[in-house]
């Protein structure tokens, strides 16, 4: 009884829900964006740890955390919901998410952030906001301090409003914010996506080459 209750309540917002992020996720939206356009990134120094941390519903999160765990040689961690989201219910209750600010219900997390800095977080935009689980882990009070990196991809566009929005967030929960790289994905393979992390890295490095010796 209580589940029908709860469908029939919700499913004029599960459709609007479906409706926008099917809008905001077509790969023929301004595809004309740059993906490199970005604020000033700060690199790091090679004797620093890098944490690379993701979230994926498609997969493509994991291929650029992956990529750049290749890189920069960094330590990789995943983000993982309770429930599971494959199809297109997990797409509804993601959106639902998001356009609510409802916190997803997130796995324990087991990586120990004490012992990396910078983390890179790699996670989608969804509603022109980062997505849900990624909202949750910046929640974390072990991040206060950190320096941060975030790869946040999209399918269609992302406002720079919206980008600003994040930014101001991010700095107000202590957490010092060091770039944030576009990453405009539509429809790109599996081996555009890798060349695409290569070329943000290669405009703005991360990690700092070590010097030369004399």
């Amino acid at each position: 009884m209580t589940r029908r209750k709860f469908n029939k309540k919700t499913w004029l917002i599960f459709a609007v829900v479906v409706f926008l992020m099917s809008w905001f996720y077509s790969p023929f939206l301004y595809q004309g964006l740059a993906s490199a356009e970005t604020a000033q990134v700060t690199p790091v120094s090679p004797q620093e740890k890098p944490l690379i941390v993701y979230y994926t519903l498609t997969g493509k999160n994991k291929i650029i955390a992956e990529e750049l765990k290749k890189q920069l040689n960094a330590d990789i961690a995943e983000l993982k919901t309770v429930s599971e989201r494959s199809g297109t219910w997990g797409f509804v209750v993601s959106g639902y998410e998001n356009i609510f600010d409802k916190d997803a219900d997130l796995q324990p997390f087991t990586a120990d952030l004490t012992a990396h800095n910078p983390i890179i977080l790699c996670a989608p935009i969804w509603m022109q906001k980062i997505s849900s689980p990624a909202r949750v882990f910046l929640k974390n009070p072990a991040l206060k301090g950190k320096h941060l990196y975030v790869f946040a991809s999209f399918q269609g566009r992302w406002g720079e409003d919206k980008e600003a929005e994040l930014k101001k967030n991010l700095e107000a929960s202590g957490i010092n914010l060091k770039g944030i790289y576009r990453m405009v994905l539509g429809k790109k393979t599996e081996d555009e996506i890798k060349q695409e992390v290569l070329k943000q890295l290669e405009q703005k490095p991360i990690i700092q080459k070590a010097a030369k010796a004399l």
